[in-house]
């Protein structure tokens, strides 16, 4: 199973010690490098803190069958 984690280090750092358990691959991306999400073939997708509003595109990838989770951590400035 490969698990892409976007969002802030510190938390990345956190969930995969946790995760590490699941014998998962991890796939790590930044907000800059969040666009390769089109490259890549993962199963589950964790975003952390993630301030600046999702593309349109992005969005779309999601109702294709990735199970994504949303960690928002600052509401106010998260537009869907």
């Amino acid at each position: 199973m490969k698990i892409a984690l976007v969002g802030d280090r510190s938390f990345k750092t956190l969930l995969k010690k946790n995760l590490n358990k699941l014998n998962c691959e991890f796939i790590f991306l930044d907000e800059l490098t969040f666009n390769i999400l089109m490259e890549k073939s993962f199963d589950i997708l964790i975003v952390i803190n993630y301030f600046k509003n999702i593309p349109g595109n992005i969005i779309e990838y999601f109702k294709g069958g990735v199970f994504a989770i949303y960690i928002i951590l600052d509401v106010e400035t998260v537009y869907y």
